[in-house]
């Protein structure tokens, strides 16, 4: 299993889920094995892959064998409202074949929900920012921010960290045992670093007490790869695209926390092929996106796309490059809604358009005349109706 671009997909109720019970190989080789699924169906795996995953490439087949046992014994305790809990079941059947060296897999049915057919409330990410991660502390806390990455932010009590991860450590072990070699994991192995507040509870007397802390995300900056460009410069060779000023380096960054390179790529191109209108929002887009990639299963091959080398100059990479559309350039007639106004077009543009309220409030953070044109363009559709 090539696993340098798998990308992980799950609920957020596994990032809000105890794991006190799993050993640190025991939650990578989950979420290795969550990043391969694409139906309710039986997997096979190859053994001498997954022990590459987990770090175990040295190591005997038998410790493997344990490592997979183990794994089929553990349930997930998903946590509910007012500390009520659910606990389910991750695996109908989990088995190793020694002599084939092979992984057998089958999902519990009650355990699927939470790895597929959803579109809100999940988390997304690459497997290779878990897999190069050795403490297990790191892995919970990762999933907690990937759970609150729109966010930016998310907060744990030092009652919680304790009862949940800290294996009842004493509050002045929390920062030693659990935070320093955690955070200092992610922020070195994965596309987020985490920096850490503490909370006081001031007291008359003496120190003030640790209560909780605040933990503060940030995605790490990455240039965008050069096919990601390319297409970037076939799509606004479309005129209603270029017209609509929608790519640009802050919304491709923004369309990449809801689609894969790869997919964006294929995207772009079909966008570049299929718009003949004028245009505003990238709402739209995103729909047409959608299209392209639908097209493109549906078929079950590529979509005839147009050659690079046909539409593209070198020049305008290079302008595409530098080009951030500011906002004050864009914002010159923005119309400002009050918050029950807001509040329907939201619902409107939830209800119809296919996109979710995560990546909505991010193009709001991001870049506010995307997401006024974006109202706009759903306040008008509801005039027309």
């Amino acid at each position: 299993m090539e696993n340098k671009k798998k990308i992980v997909v799950h609920s957020n109720d596994i990032a809000y889920a105890e794991f006190d019970e799993f050993e640190m190989r025991e939650m990578k080789l989950l979420l290795s094995l969550i990043a391969t699924v694409t139906d309710d169906k039986p997997y096979f795996y190859d053994a001498k892959e997954m022990k590459r995953i987990v770090g175990m490439e040295s190591q005997a087949y038998s410790k493997f064998a344990k490592l997979i046992t183990n794994l089929q014994k553990q349930v997930l305790k998903i946590n509910l409202e007012d500390d009520k809990y659910k606990t389910y079941n991750i695996f109908s059947v989990l088995s190793f074949d020694p002599k084939n060296k092979t992984i057998e897999i089958e999902y519990n049915s009650k355990f699927i929900p939470f790895i597929l057919n959803f579109n809100k409330n999940f988390s997304k990410y690459y497997l290779e920012n878990v897999e190069g991660l050795n403490n297990k502390y790191a892995i919970i806390l990762y999933l907690r921010a990937r759970a609150n990455i729109f966010k930016y932010q998310f907060k744990l009590s030092v009652e919680e960290i304790q009862k949940k991860y800290g294996n009842n450590y004493k509050a002045s072990d929390i920062d030693k045992r659990i935070l320093v070699p955690a955070l200092t994991e992610i922020n070195k192995f994965t596309d987020i670093n985490i920096t850490v507040e503490k909370e006081y509870l001031a007291s008359g007397r003496g120190r003030s007490k640790v209560v909780g802390y605040v933990f503060k995300i940030s995605k790490k900056k990455k240039d965008l790869e050069e096919n990601i460009y390319k297409a970037m410069n076939i799509a606004n060779k479309n005129r209603f695209i270029l017209n609509s000023k929608t790519i640009n380096k802050e919304s491709i960054n923004l369309l990449l926390q809801e689609y894969s390179e790869e997919e964006l790529v294929v995207g772009l191109k079909y966008a570049y092929k299929k718009i003949n209108a004028n245009f505003k929002t990238l709402t739209y887009l995103k729909k047409v996106i959608n299209s392209g990639l639908e097209e493109k299963e549906n078929k079950k091959n590529d979509i005839d796309l147009v050659e690079d080398e046909e539409i593209v100059s070198a020049d305008l990479v290079e302008v595409m490059k530098d080009r951030v559309v500011a906002d004050d350039e864009q914002t010159s007639d923005i119309v400002e809604y009050t918050s029950e106004e807001e509040e329907r077009l939201v619902n409107y543009i939830l209800e119809n358009d296919g996109i979710t309220y995560d990546f909505l409030q991010n193009m709001k953070c991001k870049s506010k005349s995307v997401y006024i044109n974006t109202l706009r363009a759903a306040e008008n559709r509801m005039k027309e109706r």
